[in-house]
C-alpha cells in the first residue's frame, strides 16, 4: 500500500489526492465496487479516445460493432448513442484542439 501511494504522489495533488486516499480508505473499510459501472465507463472513454483519434464517426462506430458486446457492460446500442453525443459535443473539438489535432476552417 505505502508503495503505491508513493508511486502517485508525484501525479496527484490536492484536492485530487484527498479524494483518491478518501475513496481508498472507504474501499479498504468494507465499501463496495460497482464494477459494472466502472466497466461501462472504460468501455466509453476508450470509444472516445478511438474517436479523437480517428475523427471518423463511422469507423469509431464499426470499431464498437466488431467488438463483444457480450463482455461489454453496455449494450452496442448505448455505446454508439454516446458516442454520437460526444462527436457533437464541443469539449471533442476542444480535446481535439489542445491534442494539436483539430481541422480549422
Amino acid at each position: 500500500m505505502k508503495e503505491n501511494s508513493q508511486a502517485i504522489r508525484p501525479v496527484v495533488e490536492g484536492p485530487i489526492r484527498e479524494q483518491l486516499a478518501s475513496l481508498v480508505t472507504k474501499l479498504l473499510q468494507g465499501g463496495s465496487i460497482d464494477l459494472k459501472r466502472w466497466v461501462a465507463g472504460v468501455d466509453l472513454t476508450a470509444d472516445r479516445a478511438g474517436l479523437l483519434v480517428a475523427h471518423d464517426l463511422e469507423t469509431a462506430c464499426d470499431m464498437v460493432k466488431a467488438s463483444d458486446e457480450a463482455s461489454a457492460a453496455l449494450p452496442h446500442r448505448d455505446r454508439i448513442k454516446e458516442l454520437t453525443t460526444f462527436s457533437v459535443d464541443p469539449k471533442y473539438f476542444a480535446l481535439r484542439r489542445k491534442l494539436g489535432i483539430s481541422i480549422d476552417a
